[in-house]
């Protein structure tokens, strides 16, 4: 079995950014670390703050114009470098071009091509959708970042945290978004890390977990981790407990409505962007498959990991079309609610995990020191803006673990041809 948490998947994508500067001019610098894969060897690796890119110049490369074949090329000889991925997609927003991409089949060994606009899911990227919805109900004045969750959360999961020894007065809304609740994931991630949940979904894939379930699975098999505010631990349970905050607020039976209504779908043209199964029975065109090694991620009910943590299915297109939205200013009323989703901790330690996120969203310094932001999800999603040069990518590479010896990244390859 293979046990790869989920967020090693975040690590190994800001690694992967980490790396974007040893991308030379010509594109031909192996990138040692992954786009939203890591392998186990990796699941320890310290998140860095605010990570700075290796300090190399990169020249541009003024002689090439990237557009859909360019884009092909680079993901067809990224796929032939990464074992079990059966293709991938990417999206691409910036002021010369915006287009995308996919190359490889829906699933192994099976003929059906991948899309431009198959639908994925895109996991742990739906925290950012979140998190921005939460601080747009903070912008209508329905709920305070500082509130206790006491005031938010549905009775029965507050008397699930009680009975485990958790002060729900004590703990806010602005801990589980930022990570410092001393939740535990129910998933699995740190010191608590067992396997226990990942071997379940693979004894049993057709199980079908719920919102209640997996709060019990917290409860039940990890003691809390530290005081609320103490410490940074990632956990899918704060925003599967946020889900719970967005229904409530909203009135609607599925958090999925109300990212819907407080962050425009439909005005943004997010029209293949929904909550697997709560929203709708299935996306119009067939998932393309994700894997972890050679099994079957995508065959494992969606309910495991579908309310708030993960849950979103969505296109390249689309989530490179609401992270550019995100960061163009186009989805909170006022900028300064922006410039809180990407500040982080004041508190946080130097070096710390809690001092390269903001609320749902790491960030990444490059080389030229302009600040950006990315979000990965289990299976193999990585978004990322970077609003002073106008580029937004979303990519997804269809497998957990990590690529062979000279794999390129594509994202990587875009930067160093853009720049």
């Amino acid at each position: 079995m293979t046990t790869t948490t989920r967020l090693a998947l975040t690590v190994g994508s800001l690694a992967l950014l980490v790396g974007l500067a040893g991308c030379s001019s010509d594109s031909t610098s192996t990138i040692s670390s992954t786009s939203d894969a890591t392998t186990p060897d990796v699941v320890t690796t310290p998140l860095p703050t605010t990570p700075s890119m290796v300090d190399e110049t990169v020249e541009p490369a003024t002689a090439d114009v990237l557009d859909d074949a360019l884009l092909t090329t680079w993901l067809t000889e990224a796929v032939e470098k990464y074992p079990d991925s059966p293709g991938h997609l990417m999206w691409v927003i910036s002021p010369g071009y915006t287009g995308g991409v996919a190359v490889g089949t829906l699933e192994l060994d099976a003929p059906a091509p991948l899309e431009v606009d198959t639908p994925i899911r895109i996991a742990s990227v739906t925290k950012t959708f979140v998190a921005a919805s939460v601080l747009r109900l903070a912008e209508m004045s329905r709920l305070g970042l500082d509130d206790p969750i006491s005031r938010h959360l549905s009775p029965i999961y507050l008397d699930m945290l009680r009975a485990d020894g958790f002060d729900v007065d004590a703990i806010t809304v602005r801990h589980l978004l930022t990570h410092t609740s001393g939740i535990a994931d129910y998933a699995g991630y740190e010191e608590n890390y067992e396997g226990k949940f990942q071997q379940m979904i693979e004894d049993d894939p057709t199980f079908q977990w719920n919102r209640e379930l997996e709060v019990q699975f917290a409860m039940d098999n990890y003691e809390p981790l530290a005081e609320p505010g103490a410490e940074f631990h990632y956990a899918d349970t704060g925003y599967v407990l946020l889900g719970d905050v967005l229904e409530r607020a909203m009135g609607v039976p599925s958090y999925g409505a109300a990212l819907s209504e407080l962050l425009g779908f439909d005005e943004l043209g997010l029209t293949s962007t929904f909550v697997e199964r709560l929203d709708r029975p299935a996306p119009d065109k067939p998932l393309g498959h994700q894997y972890i090694g050679t099994l079957d991620y995508t065959n494992i009910d969606p309910g495991q990991d579908m309310y708030g943590g993960g849950g979103i299915v969505s296109t390249t297109r689309e989530v490179s079309m609401f992270f550019d939205a995100l960061f163009g200013g186009e989805i909170f009323d006022r900028p300064e609610t922006l410039t809180e989703m990407i500040t982080p901790p004041a508190d946080a330690e130097p070096g710390s995990e809690a001092a390269s996120e903001g609320l749902g969203i790491f960030l990444v310094e490059r080389p030229s020191g302009e600040m950006c932001y990315s979000h990965s999800g289990f299976g193999g999603t990585t978004a990322i803006a970077c609003p002073d040069s106008d580029i937004t990518m979303t990519i997804g590479v269809q497998q957990v673990e990590g690529p062979a010896d000279g794999y390129l990244d594509p994202v990587a390859r875009v930067f160093a041809l853009l720049d």
